[in-house]
Formats: structure tokens, C-alpha cells, sequence
């Protein structure tokens, strides 16, 4: 792996088979537009909004990624429209080293260990968003 302009690790996407020919090895275009707005700006909230299939699993996995590296975050929650979706993000984060619970429930009151976090659908928020 090499370094970024923000010292954080070059990962490949997350599904690099899907990716665009030539850009597996590095970020999209707006992808790396994006991530320099973001590491810039320092927001509190940010919004990427991309067609299916343009890298935002990729984008948001690499801005979580050098967050949790760089000591910002120590927790990750994912946030999907359903169960499918869910394991899809879960999987996708294993992939770039990020150990995310996609069974987790809210009876649970906290993930299983060895995670650093949890991917939840918009029903498990609104039941119980504390």
C-alpha cells in the first residue's frame, strides 16, 4: 500500500472486478475530488451522491478507513435500506480491513467483539435510534 496526500493507506475498491478498466488500483476522478473536499473542509456532515455502481462504497470505505487510522473515529455504523444491503457494506468493509457486525440488533446493545462496528438497516434506527 502507499500513502495518500492525507497519510491515510491507497486501498483498491472494495469490488475491484467491478470497477471501471484502469482505475482499480486508485480512486475515480471524483472519488479523489471528493475525498480532497472532505479532508479540507473537515465537515461534520458530508454528502456523495454518485449513480449505482460509481464508487460510493469505495469513497465512503476509504474516508472511514483513514479516519479510524488517524485516531478521528473509533466506531463505524453503516446505515442500509435492508438486511441485503447490509451485509453487502459488512462484506465490502472486510474487504479493506474494517470489521464491521451485520447481525447485530438492537437487543444487543452493543457489536460482537472483534468489530469496530455495525451495519443496521433504516428500521433498526427508527425502532430504537439511541
Amino acid at each position: 500500500m502507499t500513502e495518500t496526500l492525507f497519510g491515510g493507506p491507497t486501498l483498491p475498491p472494495a469490488y475491484p472486478e467491478r470497477a471501471a478498466w484502469g482505475t482499480a488500483p486508485k480512486l475515480r476522478a471524483w472519488q479523489q475530488e471528493a475525498l480532497d473536499s472532505y479532508f479540507s473542509t473537515h465537515p461534520k456532515d458530508f454528502l456523495a451522491v454518485a449513480t449505482p455502481g460509481a464508487g460510493k462504497t469505495t469513497f465512503a470505505l476509504r474516508v472511514a478507513s483513514m479516519l479510524i487510522d488517524s485516531g478521528v473515529v473509533n466506531r463505524v455504523t453503516i446505515v442500509a435500506p435492508t438486511d441485503h444491503l447490509k451485509r453487502q457494506w459488512a462484506d465490502a468493509a472486510a474487504r479493506v480491513g474494517i470489521a464491521i457486525d451485520p447481525n447485530f440488533k438492537n437487543a444487543d446493545g452493543q457489536h460482537g467483539r472483534g468489530f469496530i462496528g455495525v451495519a443496521v438497516t433504516y428500521a433498526q434506527v427508527a425502532s430504537k435510534p439511541m
